[in-house]
């Protein structure tokens, strides 16, 4: 990229900002050409990602606000500030990894993936030059204006789509030992800035033990009273929580590798039926099946899924093919809940059909949630509009991380031969095929069926790529809408 580029111009600032939230990154804005957040409070947005009707609200209409992306785990990245030569040569003589970079005005900010318990630091002795952005931190993004007049701006041939996130640098991990307090010490309660990484490490130790949540919850409030000052209440159950259910689920892992691996001789597979395939969509979508319907921003993803909705709700065809009827389930989560209304009217529904409808914000334990409803309604079809807001992924180009977010919905399709559709993104650039979409390569290693939308000059295009496991074919179709 050109890093002498003008100031961005109107609308370049949303289709960036709308880039960033599809990498499951969270977005706030700040004011242009500082390093201040244009909102009274941004903490809710550590925790939760902004809707798109919050992106047109603070970069649309003419608005010439920067762009700030929320450190952490709700972004899965931590960024290095390299404020100043000093800091750059002490980057590569210490042999910093290749990571996305950012030219700021002095220096560089580094993306790296976010490492548990990583929180803001300034002005280390020992890393000289250097801030850490982690929890509770943000970083100014391109294309925003820096106080200089210039833009922030991904250097060429290392940008988020050119390089995947690296580990941090282990010298940015490594605390001193004055950095550590002695774990018998944490119990006599500790100051403001110290009390997070404390509450950690002791509801670690307690689930380790073997406490149930109730005790761990009661054993914090009594630490917590003895902070000055002492940490929220909300806090507290969530952090309590989010590591007793972690330590919940390491253990439930553990014990289901323990069932072992019942193998079948060749003779007794061979004998057994063929797998009859039914569809959800003739030809498209199979029962059961997982499948990606993708494009760039305002293509017309949400429309042509939710005409699918409709098509398998009412029993009609859709685009010519047959359809399975039943009730469909549709999680529209970047979009308010009277545009989604508004667009169901627009198609005709009536009301009768059965489609039920999610809009909101994803709560943490949406897999189970969505499971039950599953369990209960027996849908043909289930839509997740968009997938990285659903699965919170924290690197995006990450093979490993991908597939296991993407397990679950596989399992929830294949257990309950309901087909599941998940509208995602397609990268920067005219790449083809499953090499279009944004992110890992396990996505598109994923599914059943790959369904891609492309906009030219007068006319669209929805390109489908079928992939048959059980029977070893392929099939490619491309259909031309006005």
């Amino acid at each position: 990229m050109n890093r002498n580029l003008k100031q961005p111009e109107e609308g370049q600032l949303i289709d960036w900002a709308r880039s960033y939230l599809s990498r499951g990154f969270s977005i706030i804005p700040v004011t242009k050409g500082t390093k201040r957040p244009a909102l009274s409070s941004w903490k809710e947005f550590q925790e939760w990602r902004a809707t798109d009707e919050e992106i047109r609200a603070w970069f649309g209409n003419g608005s010439r606000n920067g762009i700030g992306i929320v450190t952490g785990v709700i972004s899965g990245i931590a960024v290095v500030d390299l404020d100043g030569p000093e800091a750059v040569a002490f980057a590569k003589a210490h042999d910093f990894p290749l990571t996305p970079l950012v030219k700021t005005g002095k220096g560089y900010h580094a993306y790296y993936r976010y490492s548990s318990g990583v929180r803001n630091f300034q002005k280390r002795d020992d890393l000289p030059g250097i801030d850490l952005r982690g929890d509770g931190g943000f970083v100014v993004a391109p294309p925003s204006v820096h106080a200089s007049g210039r833009c922030y701006q991904w250097v060429d041939g290392k940008g988020l789509d050119d390089l995947p996130l690296a580990a941090l640098p282990s010298i940015i991990l490594a605390k001193r030992s004055e950095d550590k307090t002695p774990f018998v010490n944490l119990y006599k309660g500790v100051a403001r800035g110290s009390r997070n990484d404390a509450l950690a490490r002791l509801a670690g130790s307690w689930a380790k033990d073997g406490l149930p949540f109730d005790e761990c919850l009661e054993m914090a409030y009594a630490w917590n009273s003895l902070n000055n000052p002492p940490l929220p209440g909300n806090e507290i159950e969530r952090t309590i929580k989010s590591i007793t259910d972690r330590h919940r689920a390491n253990h439930a892992q553990k014990d289901s590798a323990k069932t072992g691996i019942v193998l079948t001789p060749l003779g007794d597979l061979l004998k057994e039926p063929e797998e009859k395939v039914t569809w959800a969509v003739d030809g498209l979508l199979p029962a059961g099946g997982f499948s990606i319907m993708a494009a760039k921003p305002k293509v017309g993803k949400s429309t042509l899924a939710r005409d699918m909705s409709f098509s398998i709700a009412r029993g009609k065809p859709f685009l010519s093919r047959d359809v399975a009827h039943g009730p469909v389930i549709y999680l529209a989560l970047e979009e308010k809940r009277s545009e989604v209304r508004r667009h169901f009217k627009d198609m005709g529904a009536s009301g009768d059909e059965p489609i039920f409808i999610y809009s909101g914000r994803v709560p943490s334990d949406a897999i189970e949630q969505i499971t039950e409803a599953v369990q209960e309604i027996k849908p043909v079809f289930v839509v997740i509009d968009p997938l990285f807001r659903f699965t919170r992924v924290k690197d995006t180009s990450a093979y490993a991380e991908i597939t296991a977010a993407l397990e679950p919905l596989l399992l929830l399709s294949r257990e309950t031969g309901t087909h599941v559709l998940c509208i995602h993104h397609s990268s920067k650039g005219n790449r083809q095929g499953g090499d279009s979409l944004l992110g890992s390569t396990a996505i598109f290693g994923s599914v059943d069926t790959l369904i891609l939308l492309k906009r030219h000059e007068s006319y669209r295009t929805i390109e489908s790529d079928r992939i048959f496991r059980g029977l070893g074919r392929r099939d490619f179709s491309i259909r031309s809408l006005r």
